[in-house]
């Protein structure tokens, strides 16, 4: 009886390999998957892999793509609203500083006077690098 079979080592074959990880990833597979049966043609020796199942893959990964650049992006829109709060804390400090006119000294003029103040420290960046970084951000997002 002859019959043709498909000889591969899993150590040096790439398409088994690539194969394997895309069964991987369906959703079928995974812990909180459907642990559906999945019913599909039997391939014959050497024959291409499933166009469905690899389409699907194609899909998820373009899907899994997009939720991370998502998430990367929102990211770094909570660091830049964090900068900018910064920054406003910072021009608030020294609004209050120049509107500030002492009749007398006061515990925190002496405190200054002594260098024993906390300093103002000017914030990392810039309001216009901060605008810069938001719209490259939301040019990603478009």
């Amino acid at each position: 009886m002859d019959v043709p079979i498909e000889v591969y080592s899993l150590d040096f074959d790439r398409q088994y390999s690539d194969e394997e990880q895309i069964l991987h990833r369906m959703d079928n597979f995974q812990p909180e998957g459907a642990n559906e049966p999945i019913f599909l043609p039997l391939r014959k020796p050497g024959g291409e892999f499933w166009t469905s199942i690899r389409q699907q893959d194609e899909k998820k990964q373009a899907i899994d793509g997009v939720r991370s650049l998502i998430k990367n992006c929102e990211e770094t829109l909570d660091k830049l609203n964090q900068d900018e709060e910064a920054i406003a804390e910072y021009e608030r400090k020294i609004k209050e500083k120049e509107e500030e006119v002492p009749a007398e000294p006061s515990a925190e003029t002496v405190k200054e006077e002594e260098g024993e103040a906390e300093p103002l420290v000017e914030p990392e960046k810039k309001q216009e690098q901060i605008d810069e970084e938001r719209k490259d951000s939301q040019e990603v997002m478009e």
